[in-house]
């Protein structure tokens, strides 16, 4: 005779229990060829036939989303991070069809535990599957939620001990690692990125870092021509100086403020928008954000920098571009060149200003050589990044 226990059991582990389901999602781009689409599924899922691959190819060109495989997770985070390498847009998402419903009254005591973990990844990705403006406003919630204890610690310690710029520091240095926790998460429970700040943009190997050392020197060269021109053409004088220290501590600032900004508006921002709009419009947008985030202080400050927002725009056009234009001709997508360029465009300004190498002979109004000593505020500056954001919108079309 066999209990009933013992029958119980034998049926409970009889039970075959299925690994969950995700999907595999391409996205439309308006920046890759069918051809190079096509190809690039073929190689990187190997059960695709040319014929099935096109068909996803033109599923995501007309409905803006196409869907490659439905596989096991790991596979699926695979076959995404293989795609987003390519420089295709890819997601993945868990599979309704084949997920198993748990029934909460058969969990064990330690799963109750868990609840609330995955209760806060399913919002995560509900968050991340909404529309830009909700995604992009739940995003900045959240990030404020997790800065503010850090703050009110930095800023109270700060006025105990009577130094108020290093808890200002102290407090901008925890938003940031914050942001970086923040955005690494985001991308891998709500978008299902195995690799997050890849898909930002942040792919560390040799032609990245080649893009990164190139564009840095074209920063500091465009400064360098900038207050060049000022000095040739009368309107500034040169008063040269030892310049090592200060070039160190500029190059310091400028890849600080540079990795900072580049992860942010062209990494987590431009992706996001990416994946609701079209480039140009992502790139806009983006643009726009930039340089009204830099007029988050005081009213008086704001309108007295206000001349700046042009500049800041077409600056925000330059580096968004850059994150889509190839050096090389095999197409590369990632933040090297507008990481580097604006670290450079830090840089150069550092040394200018820090050891005033340059100074405005006063033979110009304020406005051509920039208000309050800032290119981004003077018409030779505007000039200048309007030339290299049309040159930039015209070498994005020709990718």
């Amino acid at each position: 005779m066999v209990s009933t226990g013992t029958i119980e059991k034998t049926v409970k582990s009889s039970k075959r229990q299925h690994a969950p389901r995700y999907r595999v999602l391409l996205h439309n781009d308006d920046f890759n060829s069918m051809e190079y689409v096509v190809e690039s599924l073929v190689k990187t899922v190997p059960s695709l036939s040319v014929p099935q691959a096109v068909d996803i190819m033109m599923q995501a060109h007309n409905a803006g989303v196409g869907l490659v495989i439905v596989c096991e997770l790991e596979h699926a985070e695979f076959y995404s991070e293989m795609l987003c390498s390519k420089g295709l847009s890819s997601t993945i998402e868990p599979d309704e069809k084949h997920t198993a419903s748990v029934s909460l009254g058969g969990l064990p005591q330690r799963a109750w535990v868990c609840l609330p973990i995955m209760w806060w990844f399913k919002v995560y990705q509900r968050a991340a599957k909404g529309r830009v403006l909700w995604r992009v406003f739940i995003f900045f919630v959240v990030l404020l939620v997790l800065w503010s204890p850090f703050a009110l610690a930095t800023y109270g310690l700060g006025y105990l001990l009577g130094q108020p710029q290093l808890a200002s520091t102290l407090s901008l240095i925890a938003l940031y690692v914050c942001f970086i926790g923040h955005a690494w998460f985001w991308g891998r429970r709500g978008h299902g990125w195995q690799r997050p700040l890849l898909s930002y943009g942040l792919c560390f190997v040799r032609r990245f870092w080649g893009d990164v050392i190139v564009a840095l020197f074209c920063g500091i060269g465009l400064v360098s021509v900038l207050f060049g021109a000022e000095v040739l053409l009368g309107w500034a004088s040169l008063h040269p100086r030892p310049l090592l220290g200060i070039a160190l501590d500029g190059l310091a600032v400028g890849i600080g403020i540079g990795l900072a900004e580049e992860l942010l508006f062209r990494g987590w921002l431009l992706t996001e928008l990416r994946m609701s709009l079209s480039r140009r419009s992502a790139i806009f947008w983006s643009s726009f954000v930039f340089a009204s985030a830099h007029f988050i202080k005081p009213l008086s400050e704001v309108l007295q920098t206000s001349p700046q927002f042009l500049g800041l725009f077409l600056l925000g056009i330059i580096l968004a571009s850059g994150r889509y234009v190839s050096r090389l001709e095999r197409p590369f997508s990632s933040l090297g060149l507008p990481l580097g360029l604006h670290a450079g465009l830090v840089w150069g300004y550092y040394i200018v200003d820090v050891a005033d190498l340059v100074v405005p002979s006063g033979r110009v109004p304020e406005w051509v050589t920039g208000i309050h000593g800032n290119p981004l505020s003077g018409a030779l500056g505007v000039t200048i990044l309007g030339c290299l954001a049309m040159w930039s919108c015209s070498k994005l079309r020709s990718e």
